[in-house]
C-alpha cells in the first residue's frame, strides 16, 4: 500500500513539473515592418489568454532594443482587447533590469487609455494574436 501511495505522489508530482514548464512557455511575435518603432525588439505573450467579463485578457513580455534611459532591459504588461473596435490597453506592468523579465523589478498598477495600435506594429501583431485566439462564448458566470 506505501508503495502504492509514493508512486502516486511521485506521478502527480511529474505532472506539476510538466504543467509549470508549459505555463512557462511564451509565443513569439514577429514585426515584420524593419522601419517600425518596435523593430529591433522581441516580443512574446502568453497563450493562456483569459477574460474580464467579455474582455480578452493577455499577459505580455518584450526584450527592448537597448537598455532603456532608466537601465530597463525588458517589460511585461497585462493587456487588455476590444477586438470588435480593435482597441488595446494595459492594466498593469513591471520592467525590468534584465531581459525576459528578470532582474530588478519594478511594478505599475494603472489603466492606460484605450488606443487603436498603427498598422505594421508589434502592438497590433499583439491584438491580431489576442483576437484570432479569443473564444468569445460567454463562460458560465456570463449565462
Amino acid at each position: 500500500m506505501w508503495k502504492n501511495s509514493l508512486k502516486s505522489i511521485v506521478f502527480l508530482g511529474l505532472q506539476m513539473t510538466s504543467l509549470v514548464a508549459f505555463a512557462g512557455d511564451w509565443v513569439g511575435i514577429e514585426v515584420p515592418d524593419p522601419t517600425s518603432s518596435s523593430a529591433g525588439e522581441t516580443f512574446y505573450v502568453d497563450p493562456d489568454l483569459t477574460r474580464r467579463g467579455r474582455t480578452p485578457v493577455i499577459n505580455t513580455l518584450r526584450n527592448y532594443r537597448e537598455r532603456s534611459g532608466r537601465g530597463h532591459a525588458s517589460d511585461s504588461m497585462v493587456c487588455e482587447f476590444n477586438c470588435n473596435h480593435r482597441l488595446i490597453r494595459a492594466v498593469s506592468g513591471a520592467f525590468y533590469s534584465e531581459p525576459m523579465g528578470k532582474g530588478k523589478e519594478e511594478r505599475w498598477n494603472a489603466r492606460t487609455p484605450w488606443v487603436r495600435p498603427a498598422p505594421g506594429t508589434a502592438l497590433e501583431r499583439v491584438l491580431n494574436y489576442a483576437c484570432m485566439h479569443w473564444d468569445d462564448t460567454p463562460d458560465d458566470s456570463e449565462q
